[in-house]
């Protein structure tokens, strides 16, 4: 696909929520082996769009243990190490929306990232319902996400072993996607989210020029 050309500056933020719990026991490996090559392919999206500035964060949660295995950072930054990724516990999935949200907001006030010219992709990945959150409410996650989406945020949630269309639609998540708990599963889904985000990318550079 042909790039744009002569763009002004734009910035691309990738967050990644992801499910840490003991269900995803059987997972650790490839979600470490799936998540690296995603970043590496964000990676070498940089060097393809030099005119976008890409960004990446990365969390996994379990129990009531939210981790920032890869902090806000310009994906070239990004050492290479795959995430710290050890599952047990429980589902706190609305608290874990929640702290990675609220966290990504303070990084972009910090950078003084321009809302126009910036857009949020937050890819969420679960294997089971929420079960397990104290401080948010379905209610209230649900509309923090609705204020982000009415910022231009973007949400994809990936799930196995649940309902996912009704989860989705519950947290007013517009584009649920379903994955399969294995190797193969998980590289096809990353790479379907690479390519889906590719092209995203470009439309959005090509209507702020």
């Amino acid at each position: 696909m042909t790039k744009p050309q002569n763009t002004q500056d734009a910035n691309a933020v990738n967050l990644f929520i992801i499910d840490e719990s003991g269900s995803m026991g059987g997972m650790a490996e490839n979600i470490r082996e799936t998540f690296t090559g995603l970043l590496e392919k964000i990676k070498k999206e940089q060097q393809d769009l030099p005119e976008l500035q890409q960004f990446v964060n990365l969390w996994t949660f379990s129990n009531h243990q939210f981790n920032e295995s890869i902090r806000f950072q310009e994906v070239q930054r990004w050492d290479g190490n795959p995430p710290d990724y050890s599952p047990m516990g429980g589902t706190p999935l609305y608290d874990a929306l929640g702290k990675a949200i609220r966290s990504l907001e303070n990084s972009l006030f910090v950078k003084n990232l321009p809302q126009n010219e910036t857009r949020v992709s937050v890819f969420i990945l679960t294997d089971g319902m929420e079960n397990n959150s104290r401080e948010w409410s379905l209610e209230a996650i649900r509309n923090c996400i609705k204020a982000c989406e009415e910022k231009g945020w973007e949400f994809t949630y990936y799930g196995a072993d649940h309902d996912i269309l009704a989860a989705a639609e519950a947290l007013n998540i517009k584009n649920p996607k379903a994955f399969s708990k294995t190797r193969e599963g998980m590289q096809q889904m990353a790479q379907e989210h690479v390519n889906e985000e590719y092209n995203k990318k470009l439309a959005f550079i090509r209507r702020i020029k």
